[in-house]
């Protein structure tokens, strides 16, 4: 959303033309082909339920096959955002994630070998989630470049003193 300069006031057409603007720079570069330039701006107005002609927005495409294009959209569009500059991509609350966007983080892993892209991946351990899975697939995908880290739950005065100092008080009343 950023990436492309969208403003949540934009009309369809001013949403399609900066997503572009941006993708048209990115082929200038030669980090993507106008083919798969083209490919990727309809999967990503798609994705934003970009339509021109003022229509409200239909649900997006759901069938089986338009995921896996939308994934490697996206992954081609961040691989190629990457090749220009080094590109960091922060996931939080991945407790929470469904099993397509786990999906997609784990096509994603395939990218950090050879891109100059950092995937951080925020998750309680959950023991029965899927999410726990992501510590085998990235040191699977991305050997060499995956780390995880761990950290222990805060006691309750540990809890209180971030609190305390997230909220500017001196303690905060039981």
């Amino acid at each position: 959303w950023e990436y492309f300069a969208l403003d949540p006031q934009d009309d369809g057409a001013t949403r399609q033309a900066r997503i572009g603007a941006a993708l048209d720079q990115l082929c200038a570069e030669g980090s993507l082909s106008r083919a798969r330039a083209a490919e990727i701006g309809a999967e990503v107005e798609n994705l934003f339920h970009i339509h021109l002609d003022g229509s409200s927005p239909a649900a997006p495409e759901q069938g089986a096959r338009s995921f896996p294009r939308t994934f490697f959209a996206l992954r081609d569009l961040f691989q190629a955002i990457a090749g220009r500059r080094p590109l960091a991509l922060i996931l939080e609350d991945l407790h929470w994630a469904d099993l397509l966007s786990l999906d997609l983080l784990s096509l994603l892993m395939e990218v950090v070998p050879d891109a100059p892209l950092l995937l951080v991946g925020l998750y309680r351990p959950e023991r029965d989630h899927p999410c726990r899975r992501l510590e085998m697939i990235g040191r699977r995908k991305c050997p060499g470049s995956f780390t995880e880290i761990s950290l222990e739950e805060l006691t309750p005065e540990e809890s209180d003193r971030l609190i305390s100092s997230l909220l500017g008080a001196d303690s905060i009343p039981v």
